[in-house]
């Protein structure tokens, strides 16, 4: 009788992952491109960027652009959300490689500030390109919300898509990696608060098979193999199919933002993070003392030593951190710091 009540109450929506858990899934999947030959790390990036065009809109919307220093307040407290952690696990990383597999390369340190990191490439720890666009983002959306405010949803429409062509090409013909190039994904986001946007069930279902659909004709297709399994050794051009693959997906990311989330969800979000920057530390040093790759069950435990350390350094350095940049914050503004995601 329970058992026949639990499977009439339960509807495919409860079945389906959280917004925190959504995040865990996008950093796992950068863990799988790095052990494996699948590239899908590219995509997953791309959604991160989606969501953070929505939450973080959303917060310098209903928070930050309210109080009276709102650009300075809403940047001090971005800069201590994404670079303390990241702060201690460069060092950590520098200091390990150098110890475990000689590697150390004094270039290394113009990794430490981000920005300009996703040009020059001197990145430590193997994703900090990302980070670099994201502060990028967090430092320009001022501007740009005005600028929206300015020119009203087509107009915008028309400069994003505008900024983005000359992103590309900026990217494609010096190796320049700015944050225009990405802009379309982040406005998404941020639309899809500024708009109300819902995405129903079903619009959510339908996206997470696109996406697996054009992973399909990718593989079929020879010219395209490359983007998805190995890799086309372009930097520009696996990013760009990155962002052309991640599209379909959008209207999953955006129902997702919309799921309740309770205790464990929220867990699952504040993790990760610390997978995000942790796990190809542990990759690389790993691989340093075996002498050699990972063997699949090998893999197997890598992916729960880095969930485990990950957990480790929330409840250490993470938990502590927030907690220091809540109290920041607080007393920049005259109310509490309302919660937030990035």
């Amino acid at each position: 009788m329970m058992r026949s009540e639990i499977r009439r109450g339960t509807s495919m929506a409860d079945l389906l992952p959280g917004p925190g858990a959504v995040r865990l899934i996008l950093a796992l999947m950068i863990v799988a491109e790095h052990i494996s030959g699948l590239r899908i790390g590219g995509p997953a990036f791309m959604a991160v960027f989606v969501l953070s065009g929505y939450w973080v809109a959303r917060s310098w919307d209903l928070r930050y652009r309210q109080l009276p220093r709102p650009e300075a307040t809403f940047w001090l407290s971005r800069i201590l959300r994404l670079w303390p952690l990241y702060a201690v696990v460069f060092l950590g990383t520098t200091l390990v490689l150098a110890q475990v597999a000689g590697r150390y390369d004094p270039a290394t340190w113009a990794g430490l500030p981000i920005l300009g990191l996703a040009s020059h490439g001197l990145d430590r720890i193997g994703i900090a390109w990302s980070l670099d666009i994201l502060l990028q983002f967090y430092l320009l959306l001022p501007l740009l919300w005005a600028l929206a405010g300015r020119t009203g949803p087509a107009g915008a429409a028309l400069w994003v898509l505008a900024a983005a062509a000359a992103g590309w090409a900026l990217i494609l013909a010096t190796g320049l990696v700015l944050l225009p190039a990405f802009l379309p994904l982040f406005a998404l986001g941020w639309a899809a608060h500024a708009r109300g946007w819902r995405v129903p069930l079903w619009g959510a279902l339908a996206a997470g098979a696109g996406f697996v659909l054009v992973a399909g004709a990718a593989l079929v297709l020879p010219d395209w193999r490359g983007f998805v399994i190995g890799g086309s050794g372009s930097f520009g051009g696996d990013k760009l199919f990155a962002l052309v693959w991640v599209l379909p997906l959008v209207p999953a990311l955006l129902w997702s933002v919309r799921r309740p989330s309770g205790a464990a969800d929220r867990l699952l979000g504040e993790i990760a993070y610390p997978v995000f920057l942790l796990h190809y530390p542990v990759i690389v040093t790993g691989r340093a003392l075996l002498g050699r790759d990972y063997s699949a069950p090998e893999k197997l435990a890598l992916v729960a030593a880095v969930l485990a350390a990950a957990l480790v350094l929330h409840l250490v350095l993470g938990r502590p951190l927030e907690a220091l940049r809540q109290r920041v914050v607080r007393g920049r503004a005259a109310r509490p710091l309302a919660g937030e995601s990035a």
